[in-house]
């Protein structure tokens, strides 16, 4: 990842909201845009979490949908 000095626009926070306003930015502007999340899940299905709890799911990390790295 590249950081750069200055951006037109700064998120915090990579879930369902900051992934969204990221959206719209894009859609309405060129403008430099940076998203930063302290975790390294930038998006996952939290509607599945009631299966995980109650073990329908194995693992948290299958709902995950975007990474860091990714």
């Amino acid at each position: 990842m590249q950081i750069k000095d200055h951006y037109h626009f700064v998120i915090i926070g990579g879930d369902a909201a900051g992934n969204s306003a990221a959206g719209q930015i894009r859609r309405h502007s060129s403008e430099s845009l940076a998203i930063f999340e302290k975790s390294d899940v930038i998006a996952y299905g939290a509607c599945g979490l009631p299966y995980v709890i109650g073990k329908k799911i194995k693992n948290f990390d299958d709902l995950v949908v975007f990474d860091a790295e990714t």
